[in-house]
């Protein structure tokens, strides 16, 4: 039997805006941990898992469904997040259903 191919979807479309009404001067996904963004160390926390029972295939990241916030996410995020391997899609507009909907669209069908 083939081993399961797993997605790792990152919904990342919100506005971190608890984050920055309790005192975050910017959105929880760019602040700095050990030199690197948030977002930056979930995704590599993916690139380093290992099983030899399941291989993860693909990563989507989900940033903001807004022209001018998605094309903002992608000039901070796009170049590192493709050296990983990840693909990035816009997010949903009111309801975090609606961004997992619009990554689960980009998932390959030979993911388990």
């Amino acid at each position: 039997m083939p081993e399961p191919r797993f997605a790792v979807i990152i919904a990342a479309a919100g506005a971190s805006r608890r984050f920055t009404e309790s005192g975050g001067l910017r959105s929880k996904l760019d602040e700095d941990l050990g030199g690197k963004s948030v977002l930056q160390r979930s995704v590599e926390l993916f690139t380093k898992l290992d099983s030899p029972d399941w291989t993860i295939t693909s990563m989507v990241v989900a940033g903001p469904a807004a022209d001018d916030a998605f094309a903002e996410f992608k000039q901070r995020h796009a170049d590192k997040l493709a050296i990983l391997g990840v693909t990035l899609v816009r997010g949903g507009l009111v309801h975090r259903w609606e961004t997992v909907k619009n990554a689960l669209a980009a998932v390959p069908a030979d993911c388990t």
